[in-house]
């Protein structure tokens, strides 16, 4: 229990904890799997002096042994993990998940939350992935290819890179790098008890570098190219991480929960929101906008 960890704490250490100033949580794996995150958290939430904006964590494995980790250039390691946390927003297609959207997609929406998963490998702190927590504990741990495509389809607003292969009649012509960001759109429509889906992604963003400098003789449009490309190769992931949601997972691994709630009048349970997604049918487009002038390159 945190309180419980709080008084060993005051029994051993004279300095007052001032819970205002929190700015990370940190929660290990093993905890996360065995006990209810809402449980832990509760304590911490129901504190008036604590932050909305704290930032919830899981560590892999211990978050005590986590703590007392070297870090350079940085006085402890909570200010670097909150800087980090705070820059990979703009940087990375990665969760930023606070203590305000754990309760929201746990209690409100009754839905899964997607926390960003850390680990200590080499002597670095690494983003690992991410873990989807449901009905309180983690139910799946997703690698950072995954949690790139989750943070997409949960409609988690960011700011990343993305590397790919630019196909032209089947065959790879180049790589490229696309930089932007991303955004989502969610259509519903019911027939009798069965939902069906419409996720659109939209990636707003620039080509930051290609691999081939030759130039193409047959007036190959470059941009389209690469945007037709990219819209596949998300599509492909985005429907395959939709299949495991849907016959895997069996829970709302899509946050499409509050969607379902505003469709319908029906006093609803989290079992039949699981259910509705797992018996309904789901489709996802894409649409790739790369702002790169000049139409060529």
């Amino acid at each position: 229990m945190t309180g419980e960890a709080r008084e060993r704490r005051n029994s051993q250490l004279g300095e007052r904890v001032i819970l205002g100033q929190l700015q990370l949580l940190l929660i290990g794996e093993e905890l996360a799997k065995k006990e209810d995150v809402l449980a832990v958290t509760d304590i911490i939430t129901r504190n008036p002096t604590v932050k909305a904006s704290l930032y919830v964590v899981v560590i892999k494995g211990r978050a005590v042994d986590f703590i007392g980790k070297p870090i350079h250039d940085y006085p402890n390691i909570g200010i670097y993990l909150r800087s980090l946390l705070k820059s990979s927003k703009k940087t990375l297609f990665y969760p930023y998940t606070t203590i305000f959207d754990l309760n929201k997609f746990l209690l409100s929406y009754e839905t899964s939350a997607l926390l960003p998963l850390i680990t200590y490998k080499d002597e670095h702190i690494v983003l690992a992935g991410s873990c989807l927590v449901n009905n309180g504990r983690i139910a799946e741990e997703l690698g950072r290819y995954e949690t790139e495509t989750a943070v997409m389809l949960r409609g988690i607003k960011c700011q990343g890179i993305l590397s790919f292969e630019a196909f032209k009649d089947g065959e790879v012509i180049d790589k490229a790098t696309f930089r932007g960001s991303n955004s989502r759109k969610v259509t519903v429509k019911r027939e009798g008890d069965k939902y069906f889906f419409n996720i659109q992604i939209k990636l707003t963003g620039t080509i930051v570098e290609h691999k081939e400098q030759k130039p193409i003789q047959d007036g190959t449009n470059l941009i389209k190219v690469f945007q037709d490309s990219l819209e596949q190769h998300i599509k492909k992931r985005a429907e395959a991480f939709i299949e495991k949601t849907q016959e895997e997972y069996k829970f709302d691994a899509l946050c499409l929960a509050n969607y379902i709630k505003a469709y319908t009048r029906e006093k609803l349970t989290k079992e039949d929101i699981d259910r509705i997604i797992e018996d309904a049918e789901i489709n996802v487009e894409v649409k790739v906008h790369i702002k790169n002038a000049g139409g060529k390159m």
